[in-house]
């Protein structure tokens, strides 16, 4: 329900969520918001907008100062039951705050549901980050093997290379070696024959 009093247009619910205390938290009591909706200070005397209101008042403020006279160990009454204890379950201000409280149940599960989603989101980038990091890994691992591979095959190649080139040197230093002998055995005997002591035995 909402009211018009001198020129503004508000429910009780948006009253009341103006005197809420930005560092407590605390909202007025509901009798110094009904009066903050229904009446307006004129030269130093307050005003209601009408006989009713100021009579609601008067029995919201009643029930306010006895729910703070009760003992701490006591239960008390809610704002919301005051003013349904005063206006009525029906009353277009109890529904308007159990509307309200209703809509701020549904934006705090919006945010859980988004706060949730995005989460998951989060959670699912973490995921496939830590996957794509690890196949990395592996990759950079693997590609460092095969680059010890073929590095081992090099080497091993290149030595055998070189086993092959010392043997084909031995042998053919060996096969000249022989050729050389023989080549020396020959001459040896040719220059025999030659000589007269060689000539007179024949």
């Amino acid at each position: 329900m909402r009211t018009c009093w001198g020129g503004q247009l508000k429910s009780f619910a948006e009253v009341e969520e103006a005197t809420r205390d930005l560092i407590t938290g605390e909202l007025a009591p509901p009798d110094i918001v009904w009066e903050m909706q229904h009446a307006r200070t004129k030269q130093g005397v307050l005003v209601w907008a009408n006989p009713q209101s100021q009579e609601i008042h008067g029995r919201i403020q009643q029930l306010v100062n006895e729910q703070a006279e009760l003992p701490v160990e006591e239960p008390r009454m809610s704002r919301d039951e005051i003013l349904a204890s005063v206006l009525g379950e029906r009353s277009g201000y109890v529904r308007g705050k159990e509307m309200r409280a209703e809509r701020e149940k549904d934006r705090v599960q919006m945010r859980t549901k988004i706060c949730a989603e995005r989460e998951a989101e989060r959670e699912e980038d973490r995921v496939q980050m830590h996957t794509k990091i690890r196949a990395d890994m592996r990759a950079e691992r693997e590609a460092e093997r095969e680059e010890d591979r073929v590095q081992m095959r090099t080497e091993i190649r290149a030595e055998m290379e070189q086993d092959i080139d010392r043997r084909i040197k031995a042998q053919l230093g060996a096969l000249m070696a022989g050729l050389q002998q023989g080549q020396f055995q020959a001459s040896g005997s040719n220059s025999a024959e030659n000589s007269p002591v060689g000539a007179q035995s024949k």
